[in-house]
């Protein structure tokens, strides 16, 4: 793996979280805020959240790979944003990771990318191997609606900038897994990932198309529901219209 200027750019500017996965995937995946405790002094949101641009500038200058980050050992000071808590089994864990498993979020974003690839995956969370995964916001909470919703809106003015950058810019697919958030918190996403509105599909679990604007290098942003609790239809929507516009392009994932 080679570290694009881009992303060296942005972890040297960076002055908070900025994601997890393979910086040169070609997918991005945003979802709303970490599901964790909204205790600072937590371990879990010490290393997944505070440390995550400290990591990052080490694995850059140690041009660390995702072959080298080994399996996760239990401990939290082992996280490396490269690929969190590698080893993960294909299984929601209920009480964290203490089977082995992952949280029901990343157990659909890896239900997804194995119908985006077609193919039943490995029995573990690879996804980050063909993803880059973050979050419009950086105040956490185990569920959003316990989330305190000025500093939210605090956090997600401040990531304007972040998702401005040419990293961010750069993804030809971007999954923005956020519900109302764009609504709620005034998210132009359309002005942030120069996109267009391209039309709807589904009724009840929706999905809002985007493409690029005109002469511009092909895109496709979708906006839909948060995916911890959607049905399989959905992500099978999500992941049609994925493989649609990667074989439109000839996109290598």
């Amino acid at each position: 793996m080679i570290y694009s200027e881009a992303f060296k750019a942005l972890v040297n500017q960076a002055y908070s979280f900025i994601g997890y996965g393979n910086p040169n995937a070609k997918i991005l995946i945003l979802g709303k805020e970490a599901a964790i405790d909204s205790n600072e002094n937590t371990s879990q949101h010490i290393y997944e959240i505070d440390k995550n641009v400290e990591v990052w500038k080490k694995n850059i200058e140690q041009q660390v790979l995702q072959e080298d980050i080994p399996v996760w050992c239990g401990n939290p000071e082992c996280i490396n944003p490269l690929y969190p808590y590698k080893g993960q089994k294909y299984k929601v864990d209920i009480k964290g990771h203490e089977s082995g498993g992952t949280s029901r979020t990343w157990f659909q974003y890896q239900k997804l990318v194995n119908l985006i690839l077609n193919r039943e995956g490995n029995g573990n969370i690879d996804f980050h191997e063909y993803c880059f995964s973050s979050d419009f916001s950086v105040e956490t909470a185990l569920y959003s609606k316990d989330t305190n919703k000025d500093e939210t809106r605090r956090s997600i003015e401040k990531r304007n900038q972040i998702f401005a950058s040419s990293f961010f810019q750069s993804f030809p697919i971007v999954i923005a897994a956020c519900g109302h958030y764009p609504r709620d918190y005034n998210i132009d996403l359309e002005k942030m990932f120069q996109v267009k509105w391209d039309g709807k599909t589904q009724k009840r679990f929706w999905v809002h198309i985007h493409r690029e604007k005109e002469n511009a290098l092909p895109k496709l942003l979708i906006h839909t529901n948060q995916l911890s609790m959607v049905p399989d239809k959905l992500i099978e929507e999500i992941a049609q219209q994925v493989r649609c516009f990667i074989n439109t392009y000839s996109i290598q994932l």
